[in-house]
């Protein structure tokens, strides 16, 4: 199903996370190193250091033409992928920031990290619009469902938040694991949506009453990611256990273990970050191995 194609290898630090263009035209990869890299996904090799870092990057994130920084100390900035300049900076408190979201319909940018506040953001402005405090520990993750205008953030003390990305209304508050939770998706095609957790399970709730409808130990330590592939019914996780699995998303089966304990070749330490590229036929992975995998499909889509 997979093979591991290329390791790109430069950086001297775990890496926290992955950026990557709509086109896949570029990947990013940051995380303790005093840089951001760009990688040549067509030649499978180092482009560039895209930008310099006084902190640790916790999460990147592109939205329309803009990559989006976060750093350990609260500090994000916003670069214009058209010039690769930044274009704007500004704190969001002074703790780590460990996810960012983009609402495209409103033109503003979510943060949440280790200070339990959501922020919301004109981003090219570096504006503050509004502030939500959601919890008293760390907010870990969150994801976006436009069709139902719901904003799901992930919390350290192992609740699940449901907005509405309209007015940011609290509408429930899910208990949802027994440890921290570190990964959420949304089902692409039916009412769904799916966590990870420190506890290592995997939960699948049904939307529409947030019933848990599947609950399964996924991995062996904590699952660090959760994406779906853009065309095919396959999802992909990663996790602290130094693997990569690959579910089939109609009925959760696993279909493919990317480790070195089962392929001789993959990450030997933590996998942190995972993301598709080019429509699906390559997956990327990075961790604290300070190492980017290219996987790619064995057969053509």
């Amino acid at each position: 199903m997979f093979k591991l194609k290329t390791v790109l290898t430069g950086h001297q630090n775990p890496i926290y996370s992955l950026a990557i263009t709509a086109d896949s035209s570029r990947l990013f990869s940051a995380g303790a190193d005093k840089g951001i890299v760009e990688w040549d996904l067509t030649q499978g090799k180092f482009k560039k250091v895209f930008a310099p870092l006084k902190q640790s990057a916790y999460f990147i994130y592109y939205f329309e033409h803009y990559l989006a920084v976060a750093d350990r100390l609260g500090k994000i900035s916003i670069y214009d992928l058209k010039t690769d300049q930044a274009i704007a900076n500004f704190q969001a408190g002074d703790k780590a920031i460990f996810s960012l979201c983009y609402i495209a319909s409103k033109k503003e940018l979510i943060s949440a990290g280790e200070d339990g506040q959501l922020r919301v953001w004109n981003p090219l402005k570096g504006e503050l619009l509004a502030t939500f405090k959601l919890s008293d520990q760390a907010l870990r993750c969150q994801t976006l469902d436009t069709r139902n205008n719901y904003l799901i953030i992930g919390a350290k003390n192992g609740s699940i938040y449901v907005l509405n990305i309209v007015d940011f209304t609290l509408l429930y508050t899910l208990e949802a694991h027994s440890a921290g939770v570190t990964a959420l998706a949304f089902h692409p095609t039916e009412r769904l949506l799916l966590s990870g957790s420190r506890d290592a399970s995997l939960k699948v709730w049904d939307i529409d009453n947030w019933n848990v409808v599947h609950n399964f130990t996924a991995h062996m330590n904590t699952i660090y990611g959760i994406v779906f592939h853009p065309k095919l019914p396959w999802f992909a996780t990663c996790s602290q256990d130094k693997s990569i699995k690959i579910w089939n998303g109609e009925d959760y089966r696993l279909l493919k273990i990317l480790s070195v304990e089962k392929l001789q070749s993959g990450h030997k330490h933590t996998v942190n970050s995972i993301c598709w590229a080019n429509q699906g036929e390559i997956l990327v992975s990075t961790g604290d191995d300070r190492q980017v995998i290219l996987w790619e499909l064995s057969h053509p889509l």
